[in-house]
């Protein structure tokens, strides 16, 4: 952990191999099998971001390690709607509020970009990341296992 403070920067193609090195660091943080079996590889992290179809990648650094990953995508058939596609913070960075500045930074892009809702999806297992979503402005939709909305876009995307 450096001295410096945690920065922001949205994803290019040079940030490949660092992006690759945080998801082998995540894999005991994430379900079996989530990951893949395969070691993650620049060349297959470079592909992933090429083929996504997102709006945006925003990595969270502690010098030029990565240590955060949020990517955000449109929501299928939504067009007011934006999606949480993919949200990481190495396991020994938990509790230093990466996650919830890459949340928040990602509420404002979305907002900025004209969408009124972002989404996410979590795995029921994953309890202790549900107090972060409802810090960033997110709740639970009723009677279903872990899908969360924050309607802050729209409220901060209006004139008055």
């Amino acid at each position: 952990m450096s001295e410096e403070p945690i920065v922001l920067r949205q994803y290019e193609d040079a940030h490949a191999a660092a992006v690759a090195r945080m998801w082998e660091e995540s894999r005991d943080g994430w379900p079996p099998g989530f990951l893949g079996a395969t070691e993650m590889t620049a060349q297959s992290v470079s592909r992933e971001e090429r083929l996504s179809g997102k709006l945006f990648t925003m990595l969270a650094f502690d010098g030029e390690r990565v240590v955060g990953y949020n990517r955000v995508e449109p929501y299928g058939g939504e067009s007011d709607a934006a999606y949480v596609a993919l949200l990481n913070v190495v396991t020994d960075m938990h509790g230093r509020k990466i996650g919830k500045r890459l949340l928040l930074d990602g509420v404002e892009r979305v907002t900025q970009a004209g969408y009124y809702r972002l989404d996410l999806h979590t795995w029921p297992a994953n309890m202790k990341a549900v107090p972060l979503y409802k810090k960033t402005g997110f709740f639970w939709v009723p009677e279903t296992t872990v899908y969360m909305q924050n309607y802050m876009p729209f409220v901060l995307g209006r004139p008055e």
